[in-house]
């Protein structure tokens, strides 16, 4: 049977189940928001000294030397400056996927944190809200981000859209809807707001341009909320129909239904869960990873051992993975055969792997010696995540020795999560310099249910360029 809702339209249900879903509060569900929060404050953290940032304070005409006097009200993570909320939005998001090390969702095929947590925290600081009302706008957020990348389905990706970009802007529109407590009708008109600047193109992918989508995501969520608040609106069906967002974005194919019935049941953050990643890499190059370091940690291989490396996948299964002869660092990010390199020869990768600078010449010439392979015939595991992927790394020595290691599930994936040790030491890492005490910032995030405004997460900060 139809769910009642669906003669209301989909952009209605969306809005109802956004504004009306009760939440029931288990100490479970908060710990996986205090995750995400605590991965996307270390992410963002991380990225704090990225030259861009200052960049695109001067664009949108800040005077750097001076933003931290100016009598703004919001937080530029990790920084001195003061700026006001959109801005802090706009630079925040693209801060916390500067390194490409924030959180991820198989059912986006992107970062929901780095655009919902972006758009929250600034509004929260901007209307003083308190600490659940933020970690409902997340969780909401987080639904809506995921059913939309569910329903897009992989050929949005794979035809060139960035989903972090086109689904965060209307997640980020309801997340924020939700804490600032919008009507439905208000919310209606939030994501129809949102879905007309939905945008982002992969094109970008191994360029500053990438992370700069989730920043102009969450402020097109922000922008689209503010302006449904105000009474500004649009038209009522956004989401369905021949005109309408998936249809659009799923390039007219036919595809799933839109029926929030079973939204939250159970919480996409809880299953299947975000991704926390140990690298600033693309996610999906984890495989690569582990299955490289199975191989250094039974061969220690050094470059010039290897004659050549095969890198196998199932088809589409690289689709991020768009360079494959990087220049630097940044561009290996998004590189299977840079990130295998590094792991086949070295015990650990290092953030400084992933910078804008130049790669070492043993290690160019052995990407040159890689190449991929894609097989439809291998059997895919069940517990696979995402499903359906997998990578294998065989390599062939100069004296004409192989070896192989496939890897299913990596290491940060929900089958495979961090340890709470490695988490919080990617926090303590990631934060020392910014907090007079970042232990006592560390547990502050897992108290955020008790805070009666998110901007006291800022206490101890020290506003360090």
């Amino acid at each position: 049977m139809a769910h009642q809702a669906d003669a209301e339209g989909w952009t209605r249900q969306v809005a109802e189940f956004a504004a009306n879903t009760p939440i029931l509060w288990t100490s479970g569900l908060k710990d996986k928001i205090y995750d995400g929060i605590t991965d996307w404050l270390a992410s963002t953290l991380a990225a704090r000294q990225d030259p861009m940032a200052e960049q695109l304070l001067r664009s949108l005409g800040y005077t750097v030397s001076d933003a931290s006097l100016q009598p703004f009200p919001c937080t530029v993570v990790g920084r001195s400056e003061r700026v006001s909320a959109l801005d802090a939005v706009f630079i925040n998001g693209y801060l916390a996927h500067a390194l490409d090390y924030d959180d991820a969702h198989e059912d986006v095929r992107g970062h929901p944190s780095a655009v919902l947590l972006s758009a929250l925290m600034a509004e929260a600081e901007q209307w003083v809200s308190p600490g659940l009302a933020l970690m409902e706008g997340y969780l909401i957020g987080m639904e809506t981000m995921c059913q939309l990348g569910r329903l897009l389905g992989a050929a949005h990706y794979e035809q060139g859209w960035h989903t972090t970009s086109t689904a965060g802007g209307i997640s980020a529109a309801v997340a924020v809807g939700r804490m600032r407590g919008l009507t439905t009708r208000q919310l209606q008109h939030a994501i129809g707001l949102a879905a007309t600047q939905a945008g982002g193109l992969r094109v970008h992918f191994g360029t500053p341009v990438k992370p700069l989508h989730a920043g102009l995501a969450a402020r097109a969520g922000v922008l689209a909320a503010r302006m449904a608040a105000e009474g500004v609106e649009g038209a009522e069906e956004v989401l369905q129909g021949k005109q309408g967002f998936l249809h659009m974005y799923r390039h007219g194919r036919e595809g799933e239904a839109l029926d929030t019935a079973d939204w939250g049941k159970p919480w996409r953050l809880e299953a299947p869960g975000l991704w926390f990643k140990k690298y600033p890499c693309c996610s999906a190059s984890y495989h690569a990873i582990d299955a490289a370091n199975t191989l250094w940690e039974q061969h220690r291989y050094a470059p010039g051992d290897i004659q050549s490396v095969k890198l196998i996948y199932p088809p589409g299964g690289d689709a991020a993975l768009v360079i494959r002869e990087p220049r630097n660092g940044m561009e290996g990010r998004f590189s299977a055969e840079y990130i295998a390199a590094l792991k086949l020869t070295r015990p650990e990768l290092s953030l400084q792997d992933f910078e804008e600078q130049p790669i070492d010449e043993a290690i160019l010439q052995l990407i040159g010696r890689s190449h991929r392979e894609y097989r439809s015939d291998i059997q895919v595991s069940p517990e696979a995540m995402p499903k359906g992927r997998f990578t294998i790394v065989e390599v062939t020595k100069r004296d004409g020795t192989t070896a192989s290691a496939r890897c299913d599930v990596p290491n940060g994936s929900p089958g495979k999560p961090l340890t709470p040790e490695e988490m919080a030491y990617k926090f303590r890492l990631a934060a020392e310099g910014t907090f007079q005490d970042t232990n006592e910032a560390f547990q502050r995030v897992r108290q955020l249910d008790e805070l009666e405004q998110v901007a006291d997460l800022w206490v101890g900060a020290q506003r360090l360029q």
